[in-house]
C-alpha cells in the first residue's frame, strides 16, 4: 500500500560525499518548511541546489506575510541570499543555466500562467 500526501520538511542535513558524515544542518523555520511528497522523500518542490548553495521557497509564509525564495551556503548552514524587490514572494526556483537562477513567476494576470525568469546576481 502506498502512501500518498505531503509532508514538510524542516531541517536539512549536509552530508560529506566520502565518510557520509554530517557535515552541517539547515534548520527551516515552521514558516520556512519544503513540501515533500510523503512517498517519495527524494521529491521536494522548489529545491535547486548548485554551487553550494541550497536555493528553495518556503511553502508557507513568514512573519511579513511574504514567502520568498531563500539561499543557503551548504558549507555553514546559514542563509546566504534572498531577492530583492516587489512581488518576489510570488517566486519559485526550477533550474540552473550557465550559473544563473531559472525562476518561475506566478504572478501573472491569467490564472494558471506563470512566466520563466533569470535571476540576475
Amino acid at each position: 500500500m502506498a502512501v500518498i500526501g505531503t509532508a514538510l520538511l524542516m531541517a536539512l542535513a549536509v552530508l560529506d560525499a566520502k565518510s557520509g558524515a554530517e557535515r552541517t544542518r539547515i534548520t527551516l523555520s515552521e514558516g520556512g518548511a519544503i513540501k515533500c511528497d510523503v512517498s517519495d522523500p527524494t521529491l521536494c518542490a522548489n529545491l535547486i541546489v548548485e554551487g553550494g548553495v541550497l536555493f528553495t521557497k518556503p511553502s508557507t509564509m513568514d512573519s511579513t506575510g511574504k514567502a520568498s525564495i531563500v539561499a543557503f551556503d551548504l558549507a555553514t548552514g546559514r542563509p546566504k541570499w534572498m531577492p530583492s524587490g516587489k512581488d518576489t514572494d510570488f517566486l519559485r526556483p526550477v533550474g540552473f543555466e550557465d550559473g544563473r537562477l531559472l525562476v518561475l513567476d506566478d504572478l501573472v494576470t491569467k490564472p494558471g500562467d506563470a512566466a520563466l525568469l533569470v535571476m540576475e546576481g
